[in-house]
């Protein structure tokens, strides 16, 4: 049974622009398993696999280019013969040149059998690996920011009421920490090994580099600011590559993202000590203050807040914040058992 053209498709668009993963691959063979044209690779012999692996790795790449845009041509025709088959009635078949062919078959086995010893050749070693890592967390509570170095020697500035957990040795290929809450990262430079940063729906990666990322759970906004080097970003499929004094602004409340030009260190400036705003959401504000302050307990009344606010307070004390806001806003505030809250007038 086919699958349907836009999942097929979309299965090799990402393919052929190397963003496939293993669901991808398994669409792929499953229609390849069903198309006439492509009987042949479930009956590749070990000298068909070895001719297609040589293939791929003696052929230059603007071979491999011109192969890969003949597939893409090719797929393309196949899925217009489809759309204008009745559903009864199969495709007519595509004449595939034979180059092509092995170039395809050959790419894809190389993944799927990579995949095929990985999941199931493996399991009991790989389990047996990932038990052996350890993993180290570090949290900060209200008012407290720590730095600390990774096993690579990168540097991490932690910011209030934040957490990050990384393995004591990074793998050789990759170096991935979790993060929630808010850093710093100053990140030694290894083209073997991109630095990664998870945060919910947020990736973050780079080969060395220096930037912030603020992904707080009680926050609308997730910020990505990029003093130095370059940063790829995917936010909830919000995709950025980010280079110094660029900042990707992600509202959780409508999905949207946004590129800013900035000025990195003003976002740095919280390692010492300073509150910045630049156009911050009234709540947010108050979600930062609370965190900076460990003794304040501020929130706002019941009520819809439009209030955007920009100022910076360098190691001011909280009564110093709070006397700016209620002038800029002019809003009030009362004091309620030890809790400030914030309303309109």
């Amino acid at each position: 049974m086919y699958k349907t053209d836009k999942t097929v498709h979309a299965a090799w668009e990402c393919f052929l622009d190397g963003r496939y993963n293993n669901e991808d691959l398994k669409i792929i063979l499953e229609s390849i398993k069903d198309d006439e044209d492509f009987q042949a690779f479930y009956q590749a012999s070990e000298r068909e696999w070895k001719k297609s692996e040589s293939i791929v790795s003696q052929d230059t790449e603007a071979d491999r280019e011109m192969y890969k845009q003949q597939v893409s041509n090719l797929l393309a025709e196949y899925d217009k013969q489809r759309k204008n088959s009745s559903i009864n009635r199969r495709p007519k078949k595509i004449k595939m040149p034979q180059i092509v062919f092995r170039y395809a078959a050959a790419v894809i086995l190389l993944c799927s059998i990579s995949l095929a010893t990985y999941h199931f050749t493996r399991p009991k070693q790989i389990e047996s690996s990932m038990a052996e890592i350890q993993y180290l967390e570090t949290k900060t509570g209200r008012g407290e920011v720590k730095s600390l170095f990774l096993p690579d020697n990168s540097k991490l500035t932690l910011n209030a009421n934040s957490s990050v957990k990384y393995p004591a040795v990074f793998a050789k290929d990759r170096r991935m920490i979790e993060l929630q809450g808010e850093a710093i990262f100053d990140v030694v430079a290894n083209p073997e090994a991109p630095f990664t940063v998870k945060s919910g729906e947020m990736q973050v990666q780079v080969l060395g580099t220096s930037f912030d990322v603020k992904s707080y759970q009680e926050d609308n906004q997730i910020l990505v600011s990029v003093a130095s080097g370059k940063v790829s970003v995917d936010i909830a499929g919000n995709k950025a590559l980010l280079t110094a004094n660029k900042q990707i602004k992600f509202d959780k409340t409508n999905s949207k993202a946004e590129i800013l030009e900035i000025e990195a260190e003003k976002y740095f400036s919280w390692a010492d000590g300073t509150l910045y705003f630049s156009r911050t959401p009234i709540r947010e504000v108050i979600n930062m203050i609370n965190r900076r302050y460990p003794h304040v307990n501020m929130e706002l009344a019941d009520g819809e807040y439009r209030n955007l606010i920009s100022g910076e307070h360098d190691n001011k004390s909280f009564e110093s914040v709070l006397t700016s806001i209620i002038y800029s806003t002019r809003m009030k505030y009362r004091n309620e058992n030890g809790k400030i809250v914030i309303y309109k007038d």
